[in-house]
């Protein structure tokens, strides 16, 4: 391995050669914890499915930058792939919940908005999705320094109560973990995004990441 990349990684705490083997050949048994630990999980899944049976329509409202695209893509794919009726994949121009959008997917008759890599500090756009009859499932990765917006699901393995082993996943990285939730038997080609963005978000550079 080249000095330099050697340098980079120990200066990100991965020295030993067991850590930089598992760095670059990383396992999903190893490094993916039981998706259930992460609080509402279980809660935001079983309304995703629910979703999918009686054939309402879901929307995806992603961040604008490098962690929340990534992640909002692969929401959106594993949807399809399960049958979701008309998905709709949004990117936000702001690091909020658009309130106009949530408008504007009330009058289109969606019934869920998943919100990856942000939402934590939308209380506007979250009492609107109450008000109109919407379930917000919020899926995020900032730590949290004040109280939650109201939502049907908030997903965050920063917040204080969660039990996820690792908190510094990435955005799109808990957005894999709902889809591993869901046992997808052939998980979408877009998730090698989750190592774009981890690059490109300023996030820890742990296999948990890396991946």
């Amino acid at each position: 391995m080249d000095k330099i990349i050697k340098q980079i990684l120990a200066k990100r705490g991965i020295k030993t050669e067991t850590e930089v083997s598992d760095f670059w050949h990383p396992s999903w048994q190893k490094f993916f914890h039981d998706p259930y630990k992460l609080k509402d999980m279980k809660h935001a899944v079983e309304r995703i499915k629910l979703a999918l049976q009686y054939k309402e329509k879901i929307a995806v409202y992603g961040d604008f930058d490098g962690d929340g695209i990534p992640g909002a893509a692969m929401m959106f794919l594993a949807l399809k792939k399960l049958g979701a009726k008309s998905p709709l994949v949004h990117i936000g121009k702001a690091h909020d919940i658009d309130e106009e959008f949530v408008k504007q997917a009330a009058k289109d008759k969606f019934k869920v908005i998943i919100a990856i890599d942000l939402g934590g500090s939308s209380f506007g756009a979250a009492d609107m999705t109450q008000a109109l009859g919407i379930d917000l499932i919020i899926v995020e990765h900032h730590i949290v320094q004040h109280k939650k917006p109201k939502c049907f699901a908030f997903i965050n393995p920063e917040q204080k109560s969660d039990t996820y082993p690792w908190p510094h996943l990435s955005g799109a990285g808990v957005s894999i973990l709902k889809i591993i939730f869901w046992r997808l038997q052939q998980l979408p080609p877009c998730m090698t995004g989750c190592r774009y963005e981890m690059k490109t978000d300023f996030l820890s550079v742990s296999v948990s990441n890396h991946y």
